[in-house]
């Protein structure tokens, strides 16, 4: 079997819809607007000489929040052993398994990514 059938084959076993980038690039972008609405209301209120903790926790909280959609787009891209039972994954060649051992990888990221995602928006409250 070539690669190419390969790579046909992996696609063919994880069932991506193209359409899920757009949407959750989608709420990344609405969730982004929110956010920088809220520095701009802020600045405009209090200046950059009247931001407190909850602003500048918002700045740790923006960096997560881009985090987990950066790693869902990879986690979607590579795929991961999420998607896939042992069976399949046998049939897959080592460079195959290698791209789902990265996906797996980001996949772990976004878990980590997300809690600390939570996280930081609570704290964001402990400072409001």
């Amino acid at each position: 079997m070539t690669t190419g059938q390969q790579q046909q084959q992996l696609d063919g076993i994880m069932r991506r819809d193209a359409r899920f980038l757009y949407e959750i690039w989608g709420w990344f972008a609405a969730g982004a607007v929110v956010i920088f609405l809220r520095f701009a209301v802020r600045l405009r209120m209090v200046g950059p000489a009247g931001l407190k903790g909850d602003d500048y926790t918002m700045l740790v909280t923006l960096f997560l929040y881009t985090l987990c959609f950066v790693m869902v787009d990879l986690v979607y891209r590579y795929g991961s052993n999420v998607d896939l039972t042992a069976a399949q994954i046998s049939i897959l060649s080592n460079e195959e398994v290698a791209r789902l051992v990265q996906g797996s990888k980001f996949q772990q990221v976004a878990w980590y990514s997300y809690t600390a995602f939570l996280w930081s928006l609570k704290a964001t409250l402990l400072f409001f």
